[in-house]
Parts: structure tokens; C-alpha cells; sequence
């Protein structure tokens, strides 16, 4: 980690009676990244966020925030001496306090006019100042998030831990709120460790993303890297559509050296259909020709299947708008490396 500290986690674990829930956790997150911990429910990544607030003890490992220990071997700080902000699903809101009155609830050792500057400052930052006397009540779910974000950095933290902070939100505010969210936490130069289930978002919000399952964390790795790079066949399908290439597979002697035992991971994208100079035949007659059999519209790009000789299902992508139809009979050709080229 640079010399500039922000969140370090080494080697944590923790239990719930019998059942691990965390097992040798290890991340770091620099000041002003945002480092998303993504996973299905159940993976232990909401467990882990509240061990780093000191809502759960760990039963072994170390914590650092900023260069401070917080937590390992006899030592376990409450979570008001440690320098964080929590952003929690539900948002928590006070909702007797007014929204000036809240952000300026997590602001200690000033005036009372410092602390009105600050929050208004904060309020302005997250677009909301003119909603300062509002409720609570009053405002939409994109701007109570926006609010219990103000009030989360008004205590200067050096690490801000999010719990799926834009789950409730319905997808046309999502992005929105996001975006504003990242631009003011980045510019806070708090490290920033997001919990989200959606693979999609943790691509988007992520520097750095870690992948946890069953308590472990599989890999962690930049968003390109995990797409492109994943550590096994578990990870690789949950950020999209993989093809698993056998090695008795014509394809699979088409791709760059690796071990011929082994499965090869390919993206959609990284094969390409051409069309075969035939007259359509109904039947593929090469081991790297088929038969188109669906076709699935995404938006901006088309999921194409197509059945090989063998009866094996092949997907690969293109972009839209695309002349393919079914029944169509195509040469697969790889464009680019697999996922499990190096």
C-alpha cells in the first residue's frame, strides 16, 4: 500500500456459532479509490463491512484504518473511535431533524455557525442545498441517499463504508444518484469500500473490485481485469455469459498455448459469426461452423447462439443493428485472447 493509508484488512475471520462467515478476508483500499466488495446474499461481504465498523467482532486478523489498528489481537475499538462514515441501506435518517439538521448531526467540535457552513457546504455538494429545511419524508429515496451521504462525511472519515447504497432505487435514478455519489466521495479522498450484489455496478463504481463467496474472497483485481481475467469459471459467469470451451472442442485447438486438459473460458465478444459461402445449408458441416438458434436483443448490443456440429451451444455478441437470423449458418472465428489466457 503507499505511504498514504486509508483501509487495510489482514487475513480476518469471523464465525456465526459453527458456520464460518468470513474466512481470511484480506483488501486494501486507498484513500480517494472506491473499492467494491460484490457477492451473492449469504457470501459474508455485509458480515466483513461490519467488522471494519466494529459492529462485529473478528475472531482473527487485523485491522488499519488510516495507520491506526482498530481491531486484532486484544485490541477492539468501538466504532465511534474509529474514522468512518456509514452509509446504511435503509439510509437511517433522523426523521424529526430537518436535512440541514441531520448533516449537521455528525459534525462535532464547532461552532454551531461552522457546523451550519459545513453542512450547507455538504449539501451543495451532493446538489441538495436548497432542500436544507426540508423533512426527511419529503424528499425521494435518491435524495435521502444523498442526504445520509452528507451527514456520513461530515465527520472528515477516512474510510467510508457503503451497504448497498443504491439497492432501493428504481434503475432511472440509479445512475444518477451514483454518479454524484462517486464524483463526492472521490473528491473526499476517504477510502471508499462499497457492498453491492450487482455485478454491473461494481464494473462501473469500482477501482478496485474483490469477489466473495461462501466467506472467501476469490479475487480481487481492477474491473477489466476481472472481466477479462477471472480466476475460474464461478467468477467469470458472474459478471456476464461465458462460453466453456472442452478440449475435445475444435475451437479449443484453435486457441492461444495453454494447458490442453483444461476447459478455456471465451467472452461473446471474443469470437466472431462470418457467413459461410454456401447455400445455407441446414447442417454445420466443421467442427467451427453452425447453426444460428437464438438470438436475444440487449439494447445497444445482440446475444447470438449458435449449435455446432457437435450440438454444442456457442454464444457470442455483436452490436446492433444486426442482419443474423435464425436458421442461419455461420463460421465461428476467435477475435481477441479468452479469459483464461494470461
Amino acid at each position: 500500500m503507499s505511504e498514504q493509508k486509508g483501509l487495510e484488512v489482514s487475513d480476518v475471520s469471523h464465525q456465526y456459532g459453527n458456520r464460518v462467515s468470513v474466512s481470511s478476508a484480506c483488501l486494501e483500499v486507498e484513500p480517494g479509490n472506491v473499492h467494491c466488495l460484490l457477492g451473492h446474499s449469504g457470501s459474508g461481504k455485509t458480515t466483513l463491512l461490519r467488522i471494519i465498523a466494529g459492529l462485529e467482532r473478528a475472531l482473527t486478523g487485523e485491522i488499519n484504518i488510516a495507520g491506526k489498528r482498530v481491531a486484532g489481537e486484544g485490541i477492539h475499538q468501538p466504532t465511534e473511535n474509529r474514522a468512518i462514515g456509514f452509509v446504511f441501506q435503509n439510509y437511517a435518517l433522523f426523521p424529526h431533524l430537518s436535512v440541514l439538521r441531520n448533516v449537521m448531526f455528525g459534525i462535532t467540535r464547532r461552532s454551531r455557525k461552522e457546523k451550519r457552513e459545513l453542512a450547507m457546504n455538504l449539501l451543495r455538494q451532493v446538489e441538495l442545498s436548497e432542500y436544507a429545511r426540508s423533512m426527511p419524508h419529503a424528499l425521494s429515496g435518491g435524495q435521502q441517499q444523498r442526504v445520509a451521504l452528507a451527514r456520513a462525511l461530515a465527520r472528515k472519515p477516512a474510510v467510508m463504508l457503503l451497504d448497498e447504497p443504491f439497492s432501493e432505487l428504481d434503475s432511472r435514478l440509479r445512475s444518477e444518484v451514483r454518479e454524484i455519489t462517486l464524483r463526492v466521495l472521490r473528491a473526499s479522498d476517504a477510502a471508499t469500500l462499497m457492498v453491492t450484489h450487482d455485478p454491473q455496478e461494481a464494473l462501473t463504481a469500482g477501482d478496485m473490485v474483490s469477489v466473495m463467496r461462501e466467506g472467501l474472497i476469490e479475487q480481487t483485481a481492477s474491473p477489466h481485469h476481472l472481466y477479462n481475467h477471472p480466476v475460474n469459471e464461478h467468477t467469470a459467469r458472474i459478471f456476464g455469459v461465458i462460453n466453456s470451451i472442452p478440449p475435445t472442442s475444435n475451437l479449443h485447438r484453435k486457441l492461444s498455448p495453454a494447458d490442453g486438459n483444461e476447459n478455456r473460458l471465451v467472452r461473446p465478444e471474443q469470437i466472431h459469426l462470418a457467413q459461410i459461402n454456401a447455400d445455407r445449408q441446414s447442417r454445420p458441416s466443421h467442427g467451427n461452423q453452425g447453426v444460428i438458434v437464438q438470438i436475444n436483443y440487449e439494447g445497444p448490443t445482440v446475444l447470438i447462439q449458435s449449435q455446432l456440429a457437435s450440438g454444442r451451444l456457442i454464444w457470442t455478441r455483436e452490436f446492433t443493428p444486426t442482419k443474423r437470423h435464425l436458421g442461419e449458418a455461420v463460421q465461428l472465428v476467435l477475435t481477441q485472447h479468452t479469459c483464461s489466457d494470461g
